[in-house]
């Protein structure tokens, strides 16, 4: 998983592309969360991780609290991003 290192594999790979590329990655990474949410139930939200003393709840809270601030990071530049002019080259001089 080159995203999850954020090295140089990950800038070749992520770098660089059209917007459409990056909201097609997010709405098939969210909708397999979606669908793996929804296999979950209240007493899984509720178990400690083994590896310490969180629970999956509290690991999910922070993952969507992180996600919805970047959402406001992206809504906030968009925002910020003039139209784009369209160019009209004027037609030749004739003599």
């Amino acid at each position: 998983m080159d995203a999850l290192n954020l090295g140089a594999a990950a800038r070749d790979k992520y770098k660089g592309h059209e917007v459409q590329y990056y909201l097609d990655i997010y709405n098939e990474v969210r909708a397999e969360t979606i669908a793996e949410l929804k296999k979950r139930d209240d007493k899984w939200f509720e178990e400690i991780q083994p590896s310490s003393d969180i629970s999956n709840h509290y690991c999910w809270f922070h993952v969507m609290e992180h996600q919805s601030s970047h959402l406001g990071q992206i809504l906030f530049l968009a925002k910020r991003i003039p139209p784009e002019v369209e160019l009209t080259i004027p037609e030749p001089i004739k003599d």
